[in-house]
């Protein structure tokens, strides 16, 4: 499967406190809409507590970027200086701030002015036991991810994907991936390239 991105504009997604750039990845879902999301104008997506576990276990290197940009390089858990964690609330990340790196004094400037707000993450779902789809009685497919294969980086970004109730993907071809795959696993008429036009512009 291709990687995708997700992101977190949650109230303490991304903080500097304790000499560390600090934040959650990924937001587990609690049962609560706030903590679904819309990644297209047909699928709602739910992150479950375990999806994590074999990444974790994996001790697999990942790196921690601003924005995605592997230029912004803040840390990477090969070296010690990326820490991930599974807590009750999702996964978090740390990084230790180093005040003589420029890339750190600059994101932490921006998070402190909060122009940085959420944390984002990019991954691969384990295709054979990852993700499973329902259809709700409104008509929506939930997409459920259980089990992540890997996750590249985490990390703050100033462009959250998840924004409450509505997400983006990063293309068009992405999320019309998603519901081509949504409609056959539930074996239904995948949408027109004309419906994945439209539902993009919602």
């Amino acid at each position: 499967m291709n990687p995708e991105r997700r992101a977190q504009p949650f109230a303490g997604a991304v903080a500097v406190e304790n000499k560390a750039i600090r934040g959650y990845a990924a937001i587990y879902y609690d049962g609560t809409p706030a903590t679904e999301y819309s990644v297209t104008g047909n699928v709602i997506e739910r992150v479950h507590p375990g999806a994590f576990d074999e990444v974790l276990a994996s001790q697999a290197d990942m790196l921690a970027l601003y924005n995605h940009e592997e230029a912004q390089l803040l840390g990477r858990r090969a070296s010690g200086t990326l820490t991930l964690a599974d807590e009750s609330r999702g996964l978090s990340y740390s990084v230790p701030f180093d005040e003589t790196d420029p890339v750190h004094q600059s994101v932490a400037a921006r998070i402190r002015r909060r122009d940085v707000q959420g944390s984002s993450f990019t991954f691969v779902v384990d295709s054979s036991s990852g993700q499973s789809f329902e259809r709700r009685s409104d008509g929506k497919i939930i997409r459920n991810l259980r089990k992540f294969r890997s996750v590249s980086d985490v990390g703050p970004t100033h462009l959250p994907s998840y924004r409450g109730t509505t997400a983006e993907f990063r293309s068009a071809g992405t999320l019309a991936d998603l519901d081509r795959m949504a409609a056959e696993a539930l074996g239904l008429e995948p949408p027109t390239p004309v419906e994945f036009y439209f539902k993009g512009q919602r």
